[in-house]
Order: C-alpha cells, then sequence, then structure tokens
C-alpha cells in the first residue's frame, strides 16, 4: 500500500496525463518531484488523483501530495494507535467516516514537514547500520 502508493504518486508526478491513481496510506514525495509535475500540468486536464488515508497515519504525515490531489481522510469512530494506524484494514467494527481535506493546507502543514525532515534524519543511520551489517555478514562468511 504504501510503497505502492509512492510509487503511483512518482509515476503520476512523470506522467500526469497517463493514469489516474488512487493511493492508499501512501506517503507523500518529495517537493522536488511535486514541483516537476506542477511544471508539467500548468493548463492542462489531468486524470484525477484520490488520496485515501486513515486520520492517524504517521506515513501519510511523510512528504508531500500532488496539487491536484483529492485527500479523503477516513475518521473512526474508536481511536487508534498512530502505529497501527497505517496497517489497520478499513472494513474494520468500528464505524467511520470520510471526510475531504485541503490538499494546500494539508501540504503546509508544519508537522508535515517535522514528519519528512524526521523521516530522513532516522533513516539514514538506519541505511548506514544496515550497510555495515551486510558488509559484516560478507566478511564472516568469507572467513569460514
Amino acid at each position: 500500500m504504501s510503497l505502492g502508493g509512492a510509487m503511483a504518486l512518482y509515476a503520476k508526478a512523470h506522467q500526469p496525463e497517463l493514469m489516474e491513481v488512487f493511493p492508499i496510506n501512501s506517503p507523500g514525495i518529495s517537493s522536488k518531484a511535486v514541483r516537476m509535475y506542477e511544471e508539467r500540468v500548468k493548463n492542462k486536464d489531468n486524470p484525477k488523483i484520490h488520496l485515501l488515508s486513515h486520520q492517524n497515519d504517521l506515513v501519510a504525515k511523510i512528504g508531500f501530495f500532488l496539487k491536484d490531489s483529492i485527500y479523503h481522510k477516513v475518521l473512526f469512530s474508536k481511536e487508534t494507535n498512530p502505529l497501527k494506524a497505517h496497517i489497520k484494514p478499513l472494513n474494520t467494527d468500528s464505524e467511520c467516516a470520510v471526510v475531504n481535506s485541503d490538499i494546500n493546507k494539508e501540504n503546509a502543514l508544519v508537522s508535515r514537514y517535522l514528519m519528512t525532515f524526521g523521516h530522513f534524519v532516522v533513516s539514514l543511520p538506519l541505511f548506514i547500520l544496515n550497510i555495515v551489517m551486510i558488509s559484516l555478514v560478507c566478511l564472516y562468511t568469507r572467513l569460514d
């Protein structure tokens, strides 16, 4: 869902006229890709972008969305842990409502900028640790 949604948004940014996309619980994409999309769609009618996410989904608060997006937030009657919200199915026992949110306001939220920055701050050390661990495993297996 989230990786596929991000890939769909990047594909839409690169070829806006090609497809309609409907990512679910997707992170946003880079501000550079959003600017590229905006340049490509000036004065053009393009297939729609519908975004659907759980109100507490942390992943959907990272990155930025394309300006033509229609952002649907699913609000549940029972509060959901933000870590579980990303993987929670939308057909739960709890009652829900879908509300539309203004994409420009969503992209301008300070919390979106902070979550995006935090994502990169946390991801870099984890990526480096992963490379080190893989290197150690490769080195260890060669020594045997």
